[in-house]
């Protein structure tokens, strides 16, 4: 799945979702061989949590429960 798949469905950008992966929110992220990212349903799992727990929880929260 395409970054720009996820966003679009989140109503995030894909600036978001590398933030979420800098901050080890979701798991490691394979490449193309073009070097480009390519998301599974596991990653979009795991942004949808995110999201979802956002509104309740700050970020450093959400880093130490996942």
């Amino acid at each position: 799945m395409r970054p720009v798949d996820i966003a679009r469905k989140l109503g995030i950008s894909t600036t978001t979702l590398r933030k979420y992966e800098a901050f080890g929110l979701a798991p490691p992220v394979p490449r193309s061989r073009a070097g480009y990212r390519v998301y599974s349903d596991e990653h979009l799992a795991y942004f949808s949590c995110i999201r979802e727990m956002l509104p309740a929880f700050s970020m450093t929260e959400i880093e130490k429960d996942l």
